[in-house]
């Protein structure tokens, strides 16, 4: 190992084979000079002693993907696992497919300077701006509107921002813009479809705004402001607000002792963490800002924060040039990512959780595959197994994801609102695998969806869809059609009481097309056989990528059972 202090005061760690002397990491960072260096002989990690102390962690997993590009990279998953806006050539953030080798190229913006895209949470939008480079521009520039309806990207609308601005966040739905002026002395709200202002976020004392995020499902807005004097001057103070995203105004605030920088909401909507200079984490709850939990992660100011999709996990970056990964349940680290080399301002979980994506200023986008994180339970089973998918469900879990749908005794039961999915545990992307659903159909008139992973792609089988007022049983979507305008949909009522009735679906990969067959009673229903590439998602089901998913266009079903069982033969 050897270590060097370069101009600007950083250190330059190289590591060496001992063996072979074939070098096998290089690390930036720490600061000062150096007056002796050791490596724990069990853990692997390394103490560089000096004017700053700096312990680093030798066996952290390498990206998977570097993506080079402009000079300020960005990091944003969009409905998929695979699709990513990253850098790439001349662009900040280009939408990219991950595959082996190198990504394939979806949309690049109009300009290489587009960057720090917002995905809305359920997967259909995202927004991108073009922020100036330096704080005395004034020119306001485009900010484009895109929707994903999952098998090509439409530019759904483009205005022009009423600021130079430098942050944008996306509402859950995507129906609501929050954006924040270049300088960071004003925050509103927009109509990303028209541009038009909605509200602006009352900010008496504020005088700068340093992060935003959505709670609640977008009824509420957070933020870290700076409040009553400029950071570091007499007299200013470090707040925490709570904004009515209906009308802007303010519902609640609290104090810190330190100066915040960034912040993540948790998918539920219900806590959110937040961090900055002091190298610390805090856990708040949304309604209270109480703090729930706090623990130090860094050894320099936290720059970046990302909260798992499904698990209790927090990602975490530091101007100490490090990204962690920790168990919130128990404050434990997990894993440190390794690779950085500027100050990371970025990160983003894919929507399985199963990746991890960081940008910087200067410095390429990374892309993780973390051990930590990479323990799917459905794949894990093994062929012939049935798994109860009802069984890790509670009221609180099917309340807070369900979109509507409740558990009553072990049941559940459809909302009255229509298009309402409940997506169930596991990742099911790239099997083959049969699904049994036990349901009672209460009201004659409405249907029943059940979202269906195939490959990687996502569709729907809809039992007595009714478009037009027909009753059409079968896929949705196939090259774009609806139930009804798909070879081979069944026609007429097949469930003909309220009593518990059995649909098997069986989901069989060959390849790059798919066998479909399902059975109500133990009886044939339907059957469909084509390319997977044929096969998209209808954007009124919401569900996260490889995930099965329940729905009902309104209420009166109810569902007892659920089980899966992945097939031999992938």
């Amino acid at each position: 190992m050897s270590v060097a202090v370069l101009a600007d005061g950083r250190q330059a760690i190289q590591v060496w084979d001992a063996n072979t002397g074939a070098p096998l990491q290089t690390l930036l960072g720490g600061s000062g000079s150096v007056s002796d260096a050791s490596v724990h002989p069990l853990s692997g990690e390394l103490v560089v002693a000096g004017q700053n102390t700096r312990a680093w962690n030798l066996t952290g997993t390498p990206e998977k993907w570097t993506l080079r590009g402009g000079g300020n990279s960005s990091i944003a998953f969009w409905g998929s696992d695979d699709w990513v806006f990253a850098a790439l050539g001349s662009h900040n953030a280009a939408l990219q497919k991950l595959q082996p080798g190198s990504p394939d190229l979806l949309w690049k913006p109009p300009a290489g300077s587009y960057r720090r895209p917002s995905v809305s949470a359920d997967g259909r939008f995202a927004a991108i701006g073009d922020p100036p480079n330096n704080i005395f521009a004034i020119n306001a520039k485009d900010v484009l509107l895109l929707r994903n309806p999952g098998t090509q990207i439409e530019q759904a609308a483009v205005f022009k921002a009423p600021y130079a601005l430098t942050l944008l966040r996306l509402s859950p739905g995507g129906d609501r813009l929050a954006t924040l002026e270049l300088k960071r002395e004003r925050a509103d709200l927009i109509d990303p479809g028209t541009g038009k202002p909605l509200s602006r976020l009352e900010g008496k004392d504020v005088k700068k705004f340093w992060d935003l995020g959505w709670l609640s499902g977008g009824q509420q807005l957070v933020g870290l402001v700076t409040a009553k004097a400029d950071r570091g001057n007499p007299g200013s103070e470090e707040w925490i607000v709570l904004w009515d995203a209906a009308t802007g105004k303010v519902v609640q605030t609290t104090t810190n002792r330190t100066a915040m920088d960034v912040l993540a909401v948790a998918p539920d909507g219900r806590r959110f963490a937040e961090a900055g200079a002091d190298k610390k984490v805090r856990i708040r709850d949304a309604a209270t800002l109480a703090v729930q939990q706090e623990f130090r992660a860094h050894d320099g100011p936290i720059t970046a924060l990302a909260w798992h999709p499904t698990k209790p996990i927090m990602a975490t970056a530091s101007a100490d040039l490090s990204v962690k990964l920790w168990n919130l349940e128990t404050g434990r680290l997990l894993e440190e990512l390794r690779g950085v080399l500027t100050v990371p301002t970025e990160l983003a979980f894919s929507p399985s959780g199963r990746r991890l994506g960081c940008a910087g200023d200067g410095d390429p986008t990374r892309i993780w595959e973390p051990e930590s994180l990479n323990d799917q339970p459905a794949a894990a089973k093994p062929a012939g197994d049935w798994e109860d998918l009802l069984a890790p469900l509670t009221p609180d879990v099917v309340e807070q994801t369900g979109n509507g749908w409740r558990m009553e005794n072990g049941t559940l039961n459809s909302p009255v609102k229509p298009f309402a999915t409940l997506p169930l545990p596991g990742d099911l992307s790239g099997t083959s695998y049969q699904v049994r659903v036990k349901l009672r159909q209460l009201d004659p008139k409405q249907a029943f969806h059940l979202v269906l992973p195939v490959a990687d792609r996502m569709c729907g089988f809809e039992l007595e869809g009714r478009p037009d007022r027909g009753i059409y049983t079968g896929l949705q979507l196939v090259k774009g059609k609806i139930t009804r305008d798909v070879p081979g949909a069944v026609q007429g009522k097949q469930v003909k009481d309220a009593e518990p009735h059995d649909l098997e679906v069986t989901v069989r990969l060959a390849g790059p097309s798919a066998v479909i067959t399902t059975t109500l009673d133990g009886q044939p229903l339907y059957e469909w056989a084509g390319p997977v590439s044929s096969l998209s998602q209808h954007s009124d089901w919401k569900s996260p990528p490889g995930a099965l998913a329940l729905g009902a266009y309104q209420a009166r079903w109810v569902v007892s059972e659920v089980k899966v069982k992945q097939l031999d033969g992938k």
